[in-house]
């Protein structure tokens, strides 16, 4: 297995701890007073992968064993020592990660309450092992040394593992100021500890100002400020300074127990259990936050969604009022005149032949007036409810440029002074589509440039290719379109200026038509116009196949 960086550099750290832990232990003592060696195999541990956890179990046991005989132990109970440690890193590492499934972290009271538990199992461990390989050395050695052994390896450990566990943030960004104070508050807890003549619960003022680390600075701020501590007072407690002492294997198990080990455990559960208890609070304050503002959000956006609703049903009430004003104006006025020239008709028994033709023949044209209003009407009704679909196939487009041809042969004649042309190409021109609606769309086209050139004028109707695209267009030289209402040209019921002007018949219906017919053929309709000069308006379609290439270029 090859170690990454952080794992060999942790086992380097085992082995310099615990070297350093035995060659600094009390005189004639063979446990040690402040040992992180533990405590720093179960942090690489905590972080590797399954994988790794077997060798590095091994070589946590023989970084300890060799820091063990180099600061002068006993050989025989060095790999002991190194294999109770190892296990205890490898507990802890397994039962924190639920054994190497989920990243170890503190995130809820009970993982709080599982941290401790799992530390102090952990602990246990060298605990029992030094007890029995110390038992018999001195009296009450076996409990003294199980005490201090446990109470070492619990406070160390407690510490060091913050570094490597998943924590809720603290509260808030700490400020300088609030940095610069704190380290003073600090110095001055040290300063009345270390005070001459003080007795050892004078220590418990440095407590508050580990709380107030880890409530309020970043994890391993915290953490090391208290390992500095932890190590300060060891050293001083070396020195003969401030209200602890060294202890020995001669040394009570009380005097064990409430010494600077069990000072330092303490100190850790105490600012742990308020640090964690106010960043969950914080936690689950912002987690209402965020549910509050998810909920206006939600209700914002439920109002949104009320007032477009709104919006669209006052608009679709205005466009239904608007629709049943057309079509009664549209309705009204030819049946006003067919009623009229019945009426004439009735009356005018002795009008002369002529004067019956012409009143027969508007009646008539009022007739296919109301016709065509309500064949446009019932179209219009269908496309909006999804229930007319093209009957495809595939036909030649000459052939609906025919028709329109057709179509315009009569009313151009009537007209006099109008010429049709037709260009279209010498060979087929191929689309999948409905030919009596693609007809119908031409002959909309067609129809209304006849209507909209008065006077002596010309229409051209022609087909044309471009790309995998065939295109109808229509040309007029007529009266054409106003700029400021072209955009509103395909609108329903929509005549122009012009077109009331000079009194042009229509519903106002067909270019809608029209465009919806192209759209449901996967194709579209557009327009150019000058007021004027006339119009030029164009359906395009996909074509069903390879053309040859377009004959004209359409604008």
């Amino acid at each position: 297995m090859a170690l990454h960086r952080r794992q060999a550099a942790g086992l380097l750290l085992v082995l310099a701890t615990s070297y350093l832990a035995v060659v600094t232990s009390p005189g004639g003592a063979r446990v040690s007073e402040w040992w992180l060696a533990s405590g720093i195999a179960a942090c690489v541990m905590v972080v590797s992968p399954r994988r790794h956890i077997p060798a590095l179990v091994v070589l946590a046991a023989a970084a300890t064993w060799a820091g063990n005989v180099l600061g002068g132990r006993d050989p025989v109970t060095g790999p002991w020592l190194g294999l109770a440690n190892a296990i205890e890193a490898g507990v802890i590492a397994m039962l924190l990660t639920h054994g190497w499934r989920r990243p170890a972290g503190i995130h809820t009271w009970t993982d709080l309450r599982r941290y401790f538990l799992v530390v102090a199992l952990g602990s246990s461990v060298p605990a029992l092992v030094s007890a029995a390989l110390s038992f018999g050395v001195v009296d009450r050695s076996a409990s003294v040394v199980a005490a201090w052994v446990f109470i070492n390896h619990l406070g160390c450990n407690l510490v060091l593992l913050l570094l490597v566990l998943e924590r809720p943030a603290p509260s808030l960004s700490p400020s300088a100021l609030e940095l610069v104070v704190h380290l003073g508050v600090l110095v001055a807890a040290l300063a009345l500890t270390y005070a001459p003549n003080n007795v050892q619960s004078v220590a418990f003022l440095l407590t508050p100002v580990a709380v107030w680390a880890g409530a309020r600075f970043p994890s391993r701020w915290a953490v090391l400020e208290l390992l500095v501590l932890g190590a300060a007072i060891n050293v001083f407690a070396r020195l003969g300074l401030g209200p602890f002492e060294v202890h020995t294997l001669d040394s009570s198990l009380v005097s064990v127990l409430a010494g600077l080990q069990s000072f330092m455990a303490t100190n850790v559960l105490i600012a742990l259990v308020i640090s964690t208890g106010v960043a969950l609070e914080r936690e689950r304050g912002l987690a209402m936050v965020a549910q509050q503002r998810e909920v206006e959000e939600a209700t914002s956006a439920a109002l949104a969604r009320e007032r477009e609703a709104n919006v669209q049903m006052q608009a679709m009430d205005r466009a239904k009022n608007e629709l049943i004003s057309t079509i009664s104006h549209e309705l009204r006025t030819p049946l006003t005149s067919i009623v009229g020239y019945v009426e004439l008709l009735e009356d005018g028994d002795d009008l002369p032949e002529a004067r019956r033709a012409d009143l027969l023949a508007r009646v008539s044209r009022n007739a296919d007036r109301l016709l065509t209003l309500a064949r446009d009407v019932l179209r219009i009704a269908a496309l909006d409810q999804d229930e007319w679909a093209p009957r495809r196939q595939l036909i030649d487009l000459r052939a609906c440029v025919q028709a329109a041809q057709d179509t315009a042969a009569i009313p151009a004649a009537r007209h006099g002074e109008l010429t049709v042309g037709v260009e279209v190409p010498d060979h087929p021109v191929e689309v999948h589509a409905d030919q009596q609606e693609i007809e119908r769309v031409v002959v909309n086209f067609v129809s209304n440039a006849i209507k909209f050139t008065p006077g002596r004028g010309s229409i051209c109707i022609r087909l044309a290719t471009r790309g995998d695209t065939a295109r109808i267009s229509v040309e007029d030289s007529g009266l054409g379109i106003a700029r400021p209402e072209q955009d509103r040209i395909f609108e329903r019921f929509f005549r122009s200026s012009i077109a009331r002007e000079h009194a042009v018949p229509g519903t106002g219906l067909g270019l809608s038509i029209a465009r919806s017919i192209a759209e449901a053929h996967d194709g579209s309709v557009g327009f150019w116009s000058r007021e004027g000069e006339g119009s030029t308006f164009w359906v395009d379609l996909p074509m069903a196949g390879d053309s040859e290439p377009a004959l004209l270029d359409q604008p």
